[in-house]
């Protein structure tokens, strides 16, 4: 990679039905080059698309990344992020995380649209929505499918 090119990192974040997730993709030559999906703690989606942007900066940071663009569909944080005045408890807080890391690179939030078939965007969502679930979570869907399959009549023939 060129030296003064940005690290080109995509992000994105999950919640329902308070579980949440997050996707992180690494791009090198226009190809993923290391993909993360994690499960995050219960959070509301601005939260969780924060903690989204704040791990692959964390990632960058740990690899000596200089300079970073980061892609996210969280249009609110972008906002924050570009405006740097914080008119939230939850902006300034964001901001501060962001200030950490501009101390040692240059980084820049860029928006896109969500589900607007950008590529290396779905793949992050798909990663997130996977995360939101784990293998101590079977249980609970067997749970689930029992429940909602008792409530189908079953007829002998």
């Amino acid at each position: 990679m060129p030296l003064f090119e940005p690290t080109i990192i995509y992000c994105d974040a999950s919640v329902r039905n308070n579980r949440c997730g997050i996707g992180i993709c690494r791009l090198e030559n226009g190809a993923p080059k290391e993909v993360i999906a994690k499960r995050i703690l219960k959070t509301d989606s601005l939260r969780a698309e924060a903690q989204a942007v704040l791990t692959a900066l964390a990632l960058a940071k740990n690899q000596g990344r200089k300079r970073v663009r980061i892609y996210t569909d969280a249009q609110a944080l972008v906002s924050i992020a570009q405006r740097n005045r914080p008119r939230s408890k939850f902006a300034r807080w964001f901001l501060k995380q962001l200030k950490r890391f501009r101390k040692t690179m240059h980084l820049r939030l860029v928006y896109i649209k969500g589900h607007a078939g950008h590529i290396w965007n779905e793949l992050c969502d798909k990663l997130a929505k996977n995360a939101r679930w784990t293998i101590q979570d079977i249980p609970l869907l067997l749970s689930r499918w029992i429940t909602w399959l008792g409530h189908i009549p079953i007829t002998r023939q």
